[in-house]
């Protein structure tokens, strides 16, 4: 019988405080405002057979000198056992504040660890190369950036795939996809983003871009100012707006788009 397959997803819900939480040292979620809302984050694209870690910061909201009345925190990382028919969850790592072992003390941060035993997770940034935050390769992530922008509006879709290649060919691993298959969901996506009227990226602010590091500095995500994706359109058909995030590695001395 075969194993069954593993999903995994992070449940956050905040109130009356600011929170970031970050699987594996990578930002998958964060929230400034603290207003109860709850999220849901697919993670198996983050996480990796054996040790993982889930760490949670949480502040002060903006300008409060105290905590807010009836503060409360709960993050957690949920498995979804598919086998057949049959879907058992289970908590593999939650933190909740208040409790005996974090009372609300803020600012405060707070880590667990847990172990998977999943068919994944071999990322290619886990053999990457560290970036020094102190001598980051501006122009040579510009260069990427550019070379991606270039692709997709000029409507290259050899071009746009080559970027996307080891990105789609994990994506296919961490949700039991057959990699023909993602390669041409993907495909089908370009095409009808190439077909939208007034389809064009348009070249980003790249002075003002801002380089993120996640994964113990091993992927290095580049947004805009306002932390959305380098490369965004504007709004298009039905004010869609497509943007595409660059989590970027250093892998064997060349950059590669791991997400």
């Amino acid at each position: 019988m075969a194993d069954p397959r593993k999903h995994y997803q992070l449940l956050a819900e905040n109130r009356g405080v600011s929170v970031e939480v970050r699987v594996n040292d990578i930002r998958a979620h964060e929230d400034a405002a603290g207003k109860g809302a709850g999220a849901q984050v697919l993670l198996n694209q983050w996480v990796s057979s054996g040790k993982n870690t889930l760490l949670v910061r949480a502040g002060l909201l903006p300008g409060a000198a105290a905590p807010a009345p009836r503060t409360s925190l709960s993050v957690s990382v949920v498995e979804s056992a598919i086998d057949g028919g049959t879907v058992t969850e289970t908590t593999v790592a939650d933190i909740t504040v208040p409790s005996p072992d974090t009372p609300p003390q803020f600012p405060l941060e707070v880590s667990r660890e847990f172990q998977l035993g999943i068919p994944y997770g071999d990322w290619a940034w886990l053999a990457g190369e560290p970036f020094d935050e102190n001598s980051l390769p501006l122009d040579e992530l510009r260069a990427f950036a550019e070379q991606a922008r270039a692709a997709l509006d000029s409507r290259d879709m050899a071009g746009v795939q080559a970027v996307l290649a080891t990105k789609n060919r994990e994506l296919a691993q961490a949700y039991y996809l057959d990699p023909g298959q993602r390669l041409a969901e993907s495909e089908t996506f370009y095409r009808e983003l190439f077909a939208a009227e007034g389809w064009q990226v348009g070249e980003p602010d790249y002075a003002r871009m801002l380089v993120r590091l996640h994964a113990d500095k091993r992927l290095a995500e580049l947004t805009d100012p306002s932390g959305k994706p380098l490369l965004q359109t504007p709004a298009l058909n039905n004010d869609f707006t497509f943007g595409l995030p660059l989590f970027v590695a250093r892998v064997k001395g060349q950059l590669v788009l791991c997400r």
